[in-house]
């Protein structure tokens, strides 16, 4: 008895910690997409000479936002690929 007793409880303290850790998931990408949004907030209201003088095409300022957003995202990879 004792042991089915401490098997559920296991499988709750599972449940319970991937609940966890999918809300740090869902708060970690919120703030990236965040960021995101800035990201192409910010190089929008430059003019074109300005955005020529740093080396971006206005065309690539949603590319960079979303590679902005995927270095937030996949930050605990960097070192292992």
């Amino acid at each position: 008895m004792t042991q089915h007793v401490l098997a559920a409880a296991g499988w709750l303290n599972q449940g319970v910690d991937g609940f966890f850790l999918w809300i740090k998931n869902l708060g970690i990408k919120l703030q990236a997409a965040k960021a995101a949004r800035e990201t192409v907030k910010e190089l929008s209201s430059l003019s074109d000479s300005e955005l020529s003088d740093i080396g971006i095409p206005r065309g690539q300022i949603r590319y960079l936002a979303q590679q902005h957003y995927e270095e937030i995202v996949n930050k605990n990879l960097k070192g292992w690929v």
